[in-house]
C-alpha cells in the first residue's frame, strides 16, 4: 500500500534531501575549505605592529597542566590572535610617555616560559 503525501509533506522531503545533498562535502572539498583554529601567537612572532591599527582584547586560556584558568592581553591581526605580556604593555607605555607620534614597534623576545624576556623597539620616526 502506497501511503499519499500531502504537497506540503512532499515539498518538505524534497527541500530537505536537496539541501542535504548540496551540503555534503567529500573529503577533499572539505580539506580544501578547512580553515585551523590556530592557536594564539605571541606579538613577538609580528614583524612589527602599528599603534593605531591593532584593538587590545582580552581573553582567557587554561593551564594544561595544572587546570587554572588565566586571562591575557591579545590583539588579532589577519584572524591571528597575538597575545600580548603584560611587560611588553609597560614597556610600550614607557616608549609613548617619551614619544606621543610613536605608530610602529616591534617585540624581541628572549628566554622560554617564566623567565621570557620581551624588548620593545620602536620601529620608524
Amino acid at each position: 500500500m502506497v501511503e499519499e503525501q500531502t504537497l506540503e509533506e512532499f515539498k518538505a522531503e524534497y527541500y530537505s534531501h536537496n539541501m542535504t545533498e548540496k551540503t555534503k562535502m567529500n573529503l577533499r572539498e572539505q580539506a580544501q575549505a578547512f580553515e585551523p583554529t590556530a592557536r594564539t601567537q605571541n606579538i613577538a612572532d609580528l614583524p612589527e605592529v602599528d599603534i593605531d591599527q591593532v584593538e587590545l582584547k582580552d581573553g582567557s586560556g587554561t593551564n594544561k597542566e595544572t587546570g587554572e584558568v588565566f586571562t591575557y592581553k591579545y590583539i588579532v591581526i589577519e584572524k591571528i590572535e597575538y597575545r600580548v605580556p603584560l611587560p611588553v604593555l609597560g614597556q610600550l607605555k614607557t616608549h609613548l610617555e617619551n614619544n606621543l607620534n610613536l605608530k610602529k614597534f616591534k617585540v624581541i623576545k628572549a628566554g622560554t616560559g617564566k623567565a621570557t624576556q620581551y624588548t620593545v623597539v620602536p620601529v620608524g620616526a
